[in-house]
């Protein structure tokens, strides 16, 4: 008995992976994605870590992000710019500190596919603006700038959309408005149009028309694939409307494929008076994304770093430069600093050092409501020297979309460095998408 439920239960999981799988191979990045994005985030907005009763600090950070993207399959341009303000209270053996700072940054690019979803090169800048009071003291200014240029090889599709096209078509079905399936190309063709509607375009093209012009090019699709033989009524597109606008969604990725990329940081400029630019890199990359099932994702990913310059400090600037990692991304991390891209590019390494690290990242939902997340990282953070120290880390996020705009999260990490006491983490946040 206890056998035949087994393998009941593995034959079940196996055909969901085989339908996954199957209903994900007919997706496709659309001919053109264009569009911008508001994002008013505390990311966190309230953080406290912790390494033993005397050395603690509690965080409280607001900022806001906005950004522009024009993608075709070949080539991929975008730009974004953010403001931040953060205040903390740092405790060391029993002495506190108030620091406050404010600052933004500003990042452009380009990528180009030389052969589609093959070979791309890729070259961006950008630049952060930081100024910080600590204590009684005020540091002057910072004001750093970057170039990178990169090469790699694969990419990356986020098949996301495929989940929300299958659930429209269920309910398509189930509410009378049709009794036929879309082919398989048809629900490529839905997954594009709806790609399109979740990343702002229609609002961002067509203000107060965009849900007119989507119901209208929804229309068509439906029309042309042969699922209804009339313009649809009233009451089928209140009942559709209702579906896309009650249904918030947890924006997981469902990244699928794989990306290899060797990466060159120069910083262009210190940023700060009588000190000479020295943060130069060299990263090796890669990430790999599984689709495992409806519900959940894995995300493996891996770094070697080296640095260039005697002076390297092993610190980068103070945001993401992931543009040639950006086709498909999710309205939840798009362009933003959250793990689910693990350690894909942007580590670095003092000087006269090496260092390499490996993680593993799960994406979980239990609905299109609430989610989690879950990683393991390690990181060799001096291996090239007599004192070398590793860095391991867990760590878990639970997300909810109280409302279609606005995401809740709470998150914990627990992390150890050799030689150091075991740290962890608490905080919690919103992002709030304007448009």
């Amino acid at each position: 008995m206890k056998k035949s439920i087994l393998l009941s239960l593995i034959l079940f999981l196996y055909a969901d992976i085989l339908y996954t799988q199957s209903i994900f191979n007919t997706y496709k990045s659309p001919v053109l994605s264009e569009g911008k994005r508001l994002i008013i985030s505390g990311n966190p907005l309230f953080r406290y870590n912790a390494a033993d009763s005397k050395n603690s600090s509690f965080t409280f950070n607001i900022d806001g992000y906005f950004n522009y993207w024009k993608f075709t399959p070949q080539q991929l341009i975008g730009g974004y710019s953010d403001l931040f303000i953060n205040t903390s209270e740092i405790k060391v053996n029993d002495t506190s500190v108030t620091n406050s700072s404010y600052g933004g940054s500003i990042y452009g690019g380009m990528s180009y596919y030389f052969m589609p979803g093959k070979f791309y090169g890729s070259g961006s800048v950008g630049a952060d603006y930081y100024k910080e009071k600590s204590g009684n003291v005020n540091n002057d200014a910072e004001f750093p700038a970057y170039a990178w240029v990169a090469a790699g090889y694969g990419s990356i599709f986020n098949l996301h959309r495929v989940i929300i096209a299958e659930d429209m078509q269920k309910y398509l079905l189930r509410s009378g408005i049709t009794d036929k399936k879309l082919s398989p190309e048809g629900m490529l063709k839905l997954a594009n149009l709806l790609d399109l509607r979740i990343n702002g375009e229609f609002n961002a093209k067509y203000k107060d028309n965009d849900e007119i012009e989507f119901f209208s090019r929804l229309e068509t699709l439906l029309k042309n694939e042969g699922v209804i033989k009339s313009t649809l009524n009233a009451a089928s597109t209140l009942k559709l409307y209702q579906m896309l606008t009650n249904s918030s969604y947890i924006y997981y990725p469902k990244y699928t494929g794989y990306q290899l990329q060797a990466e060159l940081q120069y910083q262009l400029s210190s940023g700060k008076k009588n000190v000479k630019s020295s943060e130069h890199y060299l990263t090796f990359s890669g990430v790999y994304g599984k689709s495992l099932s409806f519900s959940t994702q894995l995300i493996g990913s891996a770094f070697l770093a080296f640095s260039l310059n005697d002076s390297a400090t092993g610190y980068g600037p103070g945001f993401y430069h992931y543009l040639n990692f950006i086709p498909g991304r999710t309205r939840l991390d798009f362009y933003t600093q959250r793990f689910g891209t693990g350690l894909y590019g942007g580590h670095y390494t003092p000087a006269n050092n090496i260092s390499f690290g490996l993680r593993g990242d799960v994406f979980h939902s239990f609905s299109s409501l609430a989610g989690l997340r879950a990683y393991a990282e390690y990181i060799s953070l001096k291996p090239s020297e007599d004192d070398a120290s590793n860095k391991f880390e867990l760590g878990a996020r639970a997300d909810y979309n109280i409302i279609a705009k606005l995401i809740l999260y709470g998150q914990t990490r627990f992390s150890k460095i050799t030689k150091y006491d075991a740290g962890y983490n608490i905080e919690f946040g919103f992002t709030y998408y304007v448009f």
